[in-house]
This record gives structure tokens, sequence and C-alpha cells, in this order.
């Protein structure tokens, strides 16, 4: 899914009854989403209605028990899967379940250029300690007076952490949803008063640009922090955005601590039958 309040709702959600949340990329292409589907041994899909297409065209190769489509652009139901909505309303009380911290909450999938399919294992522990650790005054300084847009989406390195600490913080939170073109990233980042966002380099370049043709058209709040992935910062692009007094931190590193990252030790370590994945 996008980055909208349905996939904050599951990140949340998931790990808390006792799942193990798998954001899908779904833009790869249709076989290697299927073998990453199927390795994992993925039961439960949530996906929103905008999404749907992507995962009919690969239906008939996964072992997927039950598919929730959640609405997101609108419109009548078209589909013969669960709504999601439905499934909220007759789940009754909330299901905590009793896990140790050092349990799986959720796994990320690459494919490595030599090795094939490489996981990420997040724990309940690792995600907890990444939140606190780029909320600090000396690494992302987030806060409850800020207004924070995550626009790296959650299959990539687990959203940063960012949908976490903003809730842990008591930040506000503007999900884009899935247009992130640059005139809609700017009219986000001007009408909410962003003052923290992240996303990778290609567009913030775009929207720099965007910027520059119309510079008053939009108002960036001064002191926006703007986290950039990828390759290093180009001086110039830093002091572009300086010049409309907004800050450009270059992260060490984007990946959480992890149990392991080798597919051996993970499939020992956890029986993916046993556990839902998203």
């Amino acid at each position: 899914m996008s980055n909208h309040h349905i996939q904050l709702e599951a990140s949340f959600g998931v790990p808390v009854a006792g799942g193990m949340l798998h954001a899908l990329n779904p833009h790869l292409p249709a076989d290697a989403l299927a073998q990453i589907i199927n390795h994992a041994q993925d039961r439960f899909l949530i996906v929103d209605d905008v999404l749907l297409p992507a995962f009919e065209r690969i239906k008939g190769r996964v072992n997927i028990e039950r598919v929730i489509v959640a609405p997101f652009k609108g419109g009548s139901s078209c589909h013969r899967y669960e709504e999601y909505e439905d499934l909220l309303h007759d789940s009754g009380e909330p299901n905590v379940a009793d896990l140790d911290e050092m349990e799986p909450a959720a796994v990320c999938y690459t494919l490595g250029a030599v090795a094939g399919l490489e996981a990420d294992v997040y724990t309940h522990r690792a995600i907890t300690l990444h939140a606190y650790s780029i909320s600090r005054p000396d690494d992302w300084s987030i806060g409850r007076s800020d207004t924070i847009l995550p626009a790296v989406p959650v299959f990539h390195e687990h959203g940063w952490g960012l949908p976490y600490a903003a809730v842990m913080c008591g930040s506000r939170l503007i999900l884009p949803g899935p247009h992130l073109q640059p005139e809609r990233m700017l009219d986000l980042l001007s009408a909410h008063r962003v003052t923290l966002t992240g996303a990778g380099l290609t567009l913030w370049l775009d929207v720099l640009d965007a910027l520059e043709r119309e510079p008053h058209r939009w108002t960036l709040t001064p002191g926006t922090r703007i986290v950039v992935d990828g390759l290093t910062a180009p001086a110039s692009m830093v002091q572009r955005f300086d010049a409309h007094r907004v800050r450009v931190i270059q992260p060490r590193a984007m990946t959480l601590p992890i149990t392991t990252n080798s597919i051996s030790e993970l499939e020992q370590n956890i029986s993916f039958s046993s556990v839902n994945a998203i």
C-alpha cells in the first residue's frame, strides 16, 4: 500500500496482534513480487483498491489465504474479496498478543544482485529503539511540535521508522498517499506547514526544480528538515534548499537493527507458517 492511514493502521495493528508485517513493493516485476510472497509464505494480504490490479496479475502464482481490500480511491466495490472496514467492524475487541520484545514484528525483502533474495527481520525491540534513536536532538530531532510527511514508502527499509517515531513523539502526520508528483508534494509541504519530511534524492531534485520555476507559489516552513536517501546529497542541492531556509539531512544509514539478514538463519528461527504476514 501507499503511505496513507490504512497503511499506518496496519503498521501498528499487525505486529500488536502477533503477526509479522511484510510491506510489499508494488513496483517490482510480477515474477519477483510473486517469488517474494511465496518465499515469505505470506498468508493474508491487505491491499488498497488502487494497487489491487497489481495483485490480480499474480494471484494465480501465490498462495494467499485471505485478501482484504481497503478503500482509497472511492467508488463502488467491484471485486470479490473481503472489505477492510468490514474486517474492522467484525473483529470485536482488540486482541493484543503477549509478545517478547525480541520476537519478529516485520520483514523487508530486497533483490540482492549476487545472493538473490535477501530479507531483513525487525524485532519489536529494534523498531522501538530505532524510533527513539532518530528522534534524538542530535539526529532528526523529532518532537510533538513537528508536522511530519513521510514520503518514503514503508516497503523501503520500513519507512525509515518515521511513522513509529512520529506516533511515539505525538507529532502530526501528513500521509501523501500514492501521488508523489513534485507539485503535490509542495502543496502538502506548504499547506500543512510540514517541518520534517523524507524521500529519495530524485524526488527532492524534482521538487527543487518545481519550486524554482514558481518561487512565489509555495511557502516552506523555515527550518524544515528534509531527509535525503540514496547517493550523497550534492552540495548544489543543499545550497538550493538553504536559499529557502530548508535544512538537508544526509542520514548515516537507513537500515534498522535486525535479528538477522541471513535467509538460512531466518528460516531456522522463524516459522513463517505460524505467523500472519502482510
